[in-house]
């Protein structure tokens, strides 16, 4: 099955500092043994920085391409329920959404209590150098969700199913700049109480 959304992700920044002045290029001493740091040294502080929150997003609005309903998605196809939640999860929009966050928490629907649980307790996810990028262009992502469970993984049971789902990304800018496609490999287990009951993802990984 294909499942095609709007999605974006998230990089991690790295921030490099140079030094200037006549002392360019050399190397500092090490300090003597047994030396203690002086107070008030730039890099002895050992008070520990605590990252600022990152606000949600508007979650009034729905991202380009859209949103699935959860009345039109079969909770009883296992399959379905797993290319939906790595759909969703991957649906982001930086019209709307703060950081990559917002489009997890928009898969709730279909999430274990557990799981979605570590959505609203859990620091938000790091927006970084690629969102920021996104940002400039006012990017969204287009995507597609497929199956891709080999053959020879655990078969299912009544309560519980295991599914490899494979996606693909375009970022898109509102400016028609487009990103470089990206990939990911989602590895699901979805459970639920008895064979009568829709089924919920209550574990995912991914991989890149």
């Amino acid at each position: 099955m294909n499942t095609r959304i709007v999605v974006a992700s998230a990089a991690v920044v790295l921030l490099a500092a140079g030094c200037g002045g006549n002392d360019a290029g050399r190397q500092p001493e090490p300090p003597p043994t047994g030396a203690q740091p002086t107070p008030g040294t730039p890099g002895t502080s050992s008070t520990p920085i605590t990252p600022q929150p990152i606000p949600p997003g508007n979650a009034t609005k729905t991202p380009a391409g859209g949103l699935p309903r959860p009345s039109q998605v079969n909770g009883f196809d296992a399959s379905t329920v797993a290319a939906v939640v790595a759909a969703v999860t991957y649906r982001y929009d930086t019209a709307i959404d703060n950081s990559p966050s917002d489009a997890q928490r928009r898969a709730k629907p279909w999430l274990a209590p557990a799981l979605a649980a570590q959505l609203d307790g859990g620091p938000a996810a790091p927006a970084g150098a690629e969102w920021a990028t996104w940002v400039q262009h006012r990017a969204y992502t287009t995507s597609t969700a497929v199956d891709a469970t080999e053959d020879g993984a655990p078969a299912d049971t009544a309560t519980r199913a295991d599914r490899t789902i494979a996606v693909t990304m375009q970022p898109v800018g509102r400016d028609r700049w487009r990103g470089t496609p990206q990939r990911y490999a989602l590895y699901i287990t979805l459970t639920r109480a008895s064979a009568k009951a829709p089924w919920q993802i209550s574990q995912l990984q991914v991989q890149e």
